[in-house]
């Protein structure tokens, strides 16, 4: 997990630099879900894999983060919803 880690913290720098006050879609697997909540949320690894165990990721589950200049320290970017089914 920690080079998952290592790469999403590379891509979310980018991100930032490269595509800041952007919408961007980023579709994964669930393990690269997961870093990006660890990295977005600031969630310690035990607090994450409780999150997984409790409410594994479902097959095409949607994460999304909306930015909130409100929050403090960075990212500004707030858990709108985890593990969302759009399809039925």
């Amino acid at each position: 997990m920690l080079d998952v880690n290592l790469r999403i913290w590379s891509f979310l720098t980018t991100l930032v630099r490269e595509h800041s006050g952007q919408n961007i879609l980023v579709v994964s697997h669930s393990a690269v879900m997961l870093s990006f909540r660890k990295m977005l949320e600031k969630i310690h690894e035990k607090a994450l894999l409780k999150i997984n165990r409790e409410d594994e990721m479902k097959n095409c589950a949607i994460i999304s983060y909306i930015f909130d200049s409100e929050l403090k320290p960075k990212p500004k970017l707030r858990l709108e919803f985890y593990n969302k089914i759009a399809w039925k």
